[in-house]
């Protein structure tokens, strides 16, 4: 191969410098990506086998789908991305972990922290919020009887995400 041949003429600290470059662009581009995937998710202009076309499994399309979509609400973590700065093993789970509060402090955690120990904070999350969803499921409640005077009276506790806000409507 001609360019390993090439590769083998340069000295070192070249090739260290030339990795790091490629690296760092080659992340810039995926980022890119990302924001046209997005803009093409938007106007429904994917194609159905748009995973296939690009070589993907449809959980790794839907999964950079959704990381693009968190990105636009994260602009530290976005500009962390934009300039290359997070590998996609570091940047999915970081897009998992922050928010628009923790948006700086999650992206700064990020730049140095391992994949590994961003994917376990990320579960970490995720079963913390699993076991609040499932705390405030089970504290529903509802009692219904009838007054003296015929009317239907009734008293309830319904977290807004289980139907609570259809009844603050009323």
């Amino acid at each position: 191969n001609e360019l390993l041949f090439e590769l083998r003429c340069w000295d070192t600290d070249r090739l260290r410098v030339e990795r790091e470059r490629v690296m760092v662009e080659r992340r810039k581009l995926r980022t890119r990506e990302l924001a046209l995937t997005r803009v093409l998710d938007e106007r429904d202009a994917l194609a159905k086998d748009q995973a296939a076309r690009d070589g993907e499994t449809e959980a790794q399309s839907r999964r950079k789908r959704e990381t693009a979509e968190k990105l636009e609400r994260l602009p530290n973590l976005g500009a962390a991305a934009m300039n290359g700065e997070l590998s996609d093993e570091q940047l999915e789970p970081a897009a998992d972990l922050a928010d628009e509060d923790s948006d700086a402090e999650v992206t700064e955690r990020a730049k140095g922290a391992s994949p590994l120990e961003l994917q376990r904070m990320a579960r970490e999350r995720r079963r913390a919020a699993r076991e609040d969803s499932v705390r405030r499921r089970n504290r529903r409640s509802l009692r219904k009887w009838r007054d003296d005077d015929g009317f239907v009276c009734g008293r309830f506790e319904l977290p807004l995400e289980h139907g609570g806000a259809v009844v603050e409507r009323f």
